[in-house]
């Protein structure tokens, strides 16, 4: 595989990460307005926090299936050995999100899943763009430079 098409592949899946965080941001479409959900007109509280769950669940393991392919793809250019610092402390960035996001995921139970769907949709997109600015980049740039 080219550094061109496993860099395709791995911009799709960033959109693809996009979309599904827009999924979310969908589910409530009040969040930025609202208190809590009690008062909701788009649907109930309890229907959504299932429906929410359910895209949380869908979203970490993809997040997960995402990180192991650009980690797969260190090893197989040889990064992991040469570059070890930079992948390191990319996957350690993995790892956080991972982290942090599983916790979310844990406390998505209740009649008031708006708490959470700003708390999931604060986290992913204040990481995305960095994590893509200072981790994907650069091992891009490295890979580019073979």
């Amino acid at each position: 595989m080219s550094v061109e098409t496993a860099w395709r592949e791995i911009e799709a899946e960033h959109t693809l990460l996009g979309e599904k965080l827009a999924e979310v941001v969908r589910l409530c479409p009040g969040r930025e307005t609202r208190v809590n959900c009690h008062a909701c007109p788009y649907a109930q509280p309890l229907e959504c926090s299932y429906k929410l769950q359910d895209m949380v669940g869908d979203l970490l393991a993809y997040m997960v299936s995402h990180f192991r392919h650009e980690e797969s793809l260190m090893r197989h250019w040889g990064v992991l050995a040469s570059r070890k610092d930079m992948c390191d402390r990319h996957m350690e960035d993995h790892g956080d999100i991972s982290e942090a996001f599983g916790a979310l995921a844990v406390s998505l139970h209740g009649d008031n899943p708006l708490p959470r769907v700003r708390d999931i949709y604060s986290l992913l997109h204040a990481w995305l763009g960095p994590h893509i600015e200072e981790h994907d980049r650069p091992l891009l740039e490295h890979f580019s430079g073979r």
